[in-house]
This record gives structure tokens, sequence and C-alpha cells, in this order.
């Protein structure tokens, strides 16, 4: 996350306090006027979005691949009171002129968390809030259209919440938070000031949010990075509105405002709105952005300046871009995935919190999250290898403790997928062409060509820093090969590499998976014990050194070309060297090495496949003959978490065993897409993968360049099933719509709103110490952690 987008995210921070489905114990308070109405703590819940525009329902937008897929037995997914039907649906619009608004639904996510009405006059508290739950960022990797694809990002917040034994008294609530982003943190403080609740008659409800940042939550300078705020209005009867404004300070001179002001009617569905950005200093005015808005049920009217004054309706000039509220596009961000027969929602055993002793005096103080992917901790970075955690329990007893193992490396499990050449027909493939005769080399975009019955060539690709760069040729060139002949191809739709075998009428990838030492069931790696391991190419060394790796091919040992004598690895689960890989009595590590050093491997890297079985094989390549072999692995190893395998085991010595990711594949078409039409994906095969809930990856994406973000290829429709064996099915739970242009604007005229847009913050700031919390985490991303709450 950029200095400039942690900003942003916290620009409408508690605009909600909590879930609108909430419920708990309320405070008894005292009605001292009997025209007072009574307001309970429950009712003091903010809206789930705060919108400029609503969105509208899709109708017959999304393709209706139910009618075809839901099953026909009562019981189905399809039955009322299923987690399917019950699954809530968030839909938002996008529009370039709701950028400087566009964090809040991330952010009411995020403070939904937190639970403040539940907790009024009941002290301070913390909660771990799950960030990546909702702060996924558009511009990501090009191949995800949702989901954290790793290990959760936990945030401690410290939360107190109080109101006054009256009738009509708000409700007031402080939070501190710390958010880390690798080498840069900020600290969060804000005041929350809640007098009403969201309503039918009140959509917005009524509250003021002030908040500064700085670069730690003990510091004698509170908004040392910049303030902002964030209130509801009282602007004309009929009518509600909001303001905000923000300054952040990003260096010497440099400054990032945002500012906005909104006022709309919601019963009659329309309204106006100012929106704007400003960077001051270094010659930043080119990033300058000022929108206004007027909208009704059917129509809206965009105008864009590069400030607030320069917008044309202040001269007069109603001209402006026309949009139609009827007629849009769907993008959908994260998705859910059920069991078709009963509609329940599929769950898996991701993982537990911990604590652990950060100080080294005896107590567990701070907290982690284990999981498939490995652990997280609140100090980043901190080794644990070796030590004792404790997991968290919240009912009072004590949790047990684990021992924490991390190994020098990982060894992966690849499984070989076939899938037909007639299904592989538009997929683009990445293809590294080495010309032995000239040394020269060139990367390219192939794809299949069914009527030369051949891969081609159709672009040539370079990288670098700004990413991948193409060029395409004016004639597609075919790859020639000879019979037999390996193609080794990358794609990220399926998941990695890809191979091809000239004559073959298949291409075969790879499901892969970490191995954890639970591998001990029949046909598994460790069913006997102690595994071997046989590799014959890129085979690493024991007792690397650093100048090992300053060349490419200095971690391997020489490659063996006798299918007879292949170097031989132990791989164990158990014992002083489990989970690490063994050339005979010495261990397979990634050395020490300095910084500015000519390191070639500073990422890392992999071996090359190993089997466990020699005897299908007849030359040394038949290792990566899919009809020789099915399942191969590889080892990985350097100088990052992300290269090494951390497991946990019991005082038994038995590894815990955590759900890895579901991993399928899945074939598009235009009755599963959400606009009815595939495009070019049209019966195209992707690997997806699924770690939980909402957490849904794989799609292939493309940058929208006019607007500096990563969008999904396509989007899938609700209720399409899938799986290995159609045991699951989709639905949408994040929704984006975007509104097609139209022909006239003429109803319509931008003004001013009856709110100014602010320039300043004027409420209070929290400059309160942060209260120290013992007692365990209330809430863990939103859910209680006690059955009392």
């Amino acid at each position: 996350m950029t200095k400039k987008l942690l900003a942003l995210q916290i620009c409408l921070l508690l605009a909600a306090c909590s879930d609108t489905g909430s419920s708990g114990s309320d405070t008894e308070l005292t009605d001292n006027d009997n025209d007072t109405p009574v307001i309970e703590n429950s009712e003091l819940v903010l809206p789930e979005q705060l919108s400029l525009v609503e969105p509208k329902s899709s109708g017959g937008n999304q393709a209706p691949a139910f009618l075809a897929q839901a099953p026909a037995t009562e019981g189905g997914f399809l039955a009322d009171g299923t987690d399917y039907s019950e699954a809530p649906q968030n839909t938002h619009v996008w529009l370039e002129a709701l950028e400087p608004l566009e964090t809040v639904d991330s952010i009411l996510c995020f403070i939904a968390q937190l639970k403040p009405e539940l907790e009024v006059n009941e002290g301070p508290y913390t909660v771990l809030a799950d960030m990546d739950s909702c702060f996924e960022e558009n511009d990501g990797d090009s191949d995800q259209s949702s989901g954290s694809q790793g290990a959760v990002n936990y945030t401690e917040v410290v939360v107190e919440s109080t109101r006054e034994d009256s009738a009509d008294a708000p409700m007031n609530v402080k939070a501190w938070l710390t958010m880390n982003n690798g080498d840069f943190s900020q600290a969060i403080r804000i005041n929350g000031v809640i007098r009403e609740g969201a309503s039918e008659a009140n959509p917005f409800g009524s509250f003021t949010l002030s908040y500064q940042f700085s670069d730690d939550i003990g510091s004698a300078d509170p908004d040392a990075f910049g303030k902002g705020e964030l209130a509801t209005v009282d602007t004309l009867p009929g009518f509600q509105g909001f303001t905000l404004y923000e300054t952040s300070i990003w260096g010497p001179g440099e400054t990032y405002e945002t500012s906005a002001s909104v006022v709309v009617n919601p019963s009659e569905d329309n309204g106006v709105a100012l929106t704007g950005f400003r960077q001051v200093g270094n010659d930043a005015a080119e990033g300058n952005k000022a929108f206004a808005i007027s909208y009704n049920s059917d129509l809206l009217l965009l105008q864009k300046a590069a400030t607030f004054e320069a917008l044309p309706y202040k001269n007069n000039n109603q001209n402006g871009t026309c949009l139609s509220r009827n007629e849009f596009s769907e993008t959908v961000w994260r998705y859910g995935l059920f069991n078709v027969t009963d509609g329940s929602s599929v769950e898996l055993n991701s993982g537990f919190p911990f604590l652990y002793d950060a100080d080294g005096d005896g107590v567990y103080s701070a907290r982690g999250y284990a999981s498939y992917w490995g652990i997280w901790t609140e100090d980043q970075g901190v080794e644990l290898s070796g030590t004792t955690i404790q997991r968290e329990t919240f009912d009072g007893t004590t949790g047990e403790e684990y021992s924490v193992l991390q190994a020098n490396g990982r060894l992966k499990k690849n499984t070989v997928v076939s899938l037909n050449l007639n299904d592989v027909e538009g997929i683009e493939f990445e293809f590294y062409d080495w010309d032995s005769t000239t040394g020269e080399s060139q990367s390219y975009i192939v794809e299949y060509d069914s009527e030369l019955m051949a891969f081609v060539r159709t672009a040539t690709v370079d990288h670098d820093e700004n990413g991948q760069r193409r060029s395409e040729l004016e004639t597609p060139e075919a790859v020639e090969l000879s019979n037999g002949e390996n193609l080794y191809m990358f794609s990220n739709q399926l998941g990695g590499g890809v191979q091809y075998v000239e004559g073959a009428d298949v291409i075969t990838f790879f499901k892969q998976e970490y191995i954890t030492g639970n591998e001990t069931g029949t046909g598994e790696l460790f069913e006997n014990g102690t595994a071997t391991l046989y590799c014959y190419e890129r085979c690493p060394k024991a007792g690397l050194t650093a100048s090992d790796l300053e060349t490419w091919d200095g971690p391997f040992d020489t490659d063996s070309q006798d299918v007879n004598a292949p170097y031989t690895y132990t791989f164990s689960n158990s014992g002083d060297n489990a989970l690490e890989l063994m050339l005979g009595d010495n261990m397979v590590t990634y050395p020490d090495v300095e910084d500015g050093g000519n390191n070639q491997h500073e990422w890392g890297f992999n071996s090359g496949g190993m089997v466990t079985d020699t005897s299908s094989l007849s030359s040394v390549y038949d290792i990566y003959n899919p009809e020789s072999v099915t399942v191969f692995y590889e080892f990985e190893t350097g100088p990052n978490d992300w290269n090494r395998q951390t497991v946990l085991s019991d005082a038994a010595g038995t590894i815990v065993s955590f759900d890895k990711p579901l991993e399928f594949t899945y074939r598009h078409q235009d009755t599963n897409d959400r606009s009815g039409d595939a495009g070019d994906y049209a019966n195209q095969t992707l690997l997806l993968n699924y770690g939980g809930h909402g957490d849904l990856w794989g799609i292939p994406g493309y940058e929208d360049t006019a607007n500096g973000f990563w969008l999904p290829v396509f989007s899938i429709a609700d209720a399409v099933v899938m799986g290995a064996s159609d045991e699951f099915v989709v639905k949408a739970l994040e929704i984006e719509q975007t509104m097609a242009e139209a022909d006239s604007c003429s109803a319509l005229a931008l003004n001013d709103p009856a709110a100014p847009v602010p320039d300043s913050v004027t409420g209070d700031l929290n400059n309160d110490v942060m209260p120290e919390v013992t007692d365990a985490p209330r809430y863990i991303a939103g859910e209680a952690t006690s059955d009392d709450e």
C-alpha cells in the first residue's frame, strides 16, 4: 500500500461503526424529557455504504446461468435459508469523480470489524482487523481478480466506546492503530461522534469523524503526517449530505489534499456533488483533479477540471459527460463458494491466532496468526524459529503450546494436469527462445493455431521495471519442433509452467502445493517415513557459499546425463533435520550474503524436478514427460520468509495441519459470463484457487491504462457450477458497476452543493494517550471471540 493510498484509506475510517445486523446489550438510558426519543446503543449504527450514486439492480444484465445449472432437487443451493441464498451482495458504482471517495466502502468494511456499539462503556478493548478483506486494490497483479492469495494481514486496533447516561447522548468512539507497509508505518488516531444511526428516514445517520496521522502512536505531534475530517451536514429539507477534507504530508514541501461536498435527496434519487484532489509542491499540479456531478434516477452529468474554480458550470457552461444509470457493466471483485447440494458455505481450516514472547520476559504478550501460508506476527520480521508459542483462547483457558520450526527452504509438489489442444486455442503463453548458434534470446507470446496444428509466435515480449512490453509481429511465425521435442511455456491463466511435447494432443500444466509434513497417508510422500528424492538437473549443492550465488548455475551440481546415476536426497517430517533437504549428511541451505554483492539469486532459486521413483524413466529427460511422470517435486530456498517453510508442532511432535486453498480448473463460456458474452475467453480453461470466504483468484486481468489500474477480463455470473466434480457453486459478494454513456443530460443542471467544500478540520482530534489493554482481542475480523459478545 502506498503512502498516498494509506492516507486515503483512512479518510472515512469511522463512517460505519458496525455491521447493520449487529445486536447486543444496550446501556440503560434515562429519558429526561418525555418528548426526547430514547436512542439505544444498537441503533447507533452507520451505513454499510456512504454512496453518492446508489447502484441499481443488474436485472437482465446478469447471465441466467443458474436456470440451466441449478439442481432440480428440493433443498439445493437456491432454496430459502441456505448460506448461498442468504449471502449478501455489496454493490457500488465506480466513476472517476468518485476517486476522492473510493475508499469509503473499504473503510466501512474495516470499521465494521470494531463493533463499538456493542462495547459502550465497557472500557478499552482490542480487535484484530483483517485488512486484506477490506483493502484489496484494483491495481493488483494482472492475473488476479480478487483474493489475497496469501497469509492474512491483521492489524491490532485499540478502541474505546463511551456514552453519557442520556436518551439522546451521542456515542463517542476513539481508536488507535498502526498500519505497517514494509519499511513504512503510519500511526492513526480517530475521534468519532455518532449522534444518530442510519435509518430509512436518515440513510446517512449523523456523525462527525476527525482523524490524524503520524509516524508513531506515541508521537508528541499526532498529526505530523496530516489530518482529516468526515462529517454529515444538515442542508435543505428532504436532503442529506456529508463533507470530507483531508491533508496528508508526503515530504518536505509536498502535501496532498482531498475534499468533497455531497448533497442528495434519497427519496427522489437525485443530488449534486463536488469532489477533488490537490497536490501541492514538487511541480505536482498535473495531478490535480476537480469534478462536478448532478444526477437523477436515470442520468448523471459530469464535468472535470484541474480545480473547482475552473469547472465549466462556474461560467454557465453545462456541457459535460452524460451517463446512463440504467445501462452499465459489472465487475466482480470478490466471490463466495458454496456446496451445490445444500448451498452451505465452503469452509476451510485456514488457521488460528497465537501469542508469543516478543521481548524475552517469559510472557506471551504479542500476537500472531498461523495458516497454510506460514505465520504472521504483529512485529513483522520477528524470528520465531525454535521458540514456543501459545494458541490464543478466548474463554479464560490456557491455550495449547506449539514449537515453531522454520526450515531453510520449502518443498513443492507438482501434480500434472492435462488439457486437450482443442481447448487451448485463444490462450496466450509466454515462450523463452534461445538460439544456440547466435547466443541470442527472445521472449515471445505464442498461441495454438488449430488450422496449422502448431504453436505460433504472435508477439515479442520484453520485461523492465514498468512490466511487460510487447510488440505484435506482422505475420505469426510457427514454432518449429521435431517429433518428441518439448516446448516449455508460461501461462498466468493456467497458474504457471506449461509443457507441450510435439506430436501429443494435449498440453500439461501443474497443480502446486507446499509439503508441510502431514503427508503421511497412503500414497503420500511420508507414507513410509523419510522420503528419498532423485534429481538429474539443477540439483542444489549442500554447503552453499556466497560465491556460489554469483552465477546462475552456481548453486547447482553438474547435471547428470545417466538415468541410473541421479543425485539422491532425503527429506523427513521428523527428527533433527525435519523439512530440510539433505544430500547425504549435509543440509541444503541458502548462505549468508552481504548486501551489495553480485548475487544472482537474491529472490531465491528452485531446483529442477525430483521424483521418488526412477523406474518409469528411460532417460533423464523423462522426468518432465507427463506420460512417464505425473507427480514431481521442486525444492526452493532463498533469503526471504516466503522461500522457507514454517510449521508448528505440538508436544507430541505432530505437525499442525491447515487446509490448503482449493484448486480446480474452470471452463468459461457465454452462459457463465455475468454479461452473457464471454468474448475472447469463450470456452477457455483457467486454473482457479479458493482460499476461504470471498477469496477466489486466478481470473486473468488487463490494465485500464486510462485509469491506471487492473481489471479482471471477465466476471462470473451467480450460480455458476464449478469444481472437479461440479460440487461447488459461485456467487458474487463485491460488485462494481460502471455506467454507459447516454445521449443527453439536458434535464440536469450542475451547481454548487448547499454545503460548501471544506478546507480545514474543525472537529476535536484524539490526542489522548492510547490505553494499555492486556486482555485478548474481543473480535477477530469482525467475529466475536467469546459467546458472551
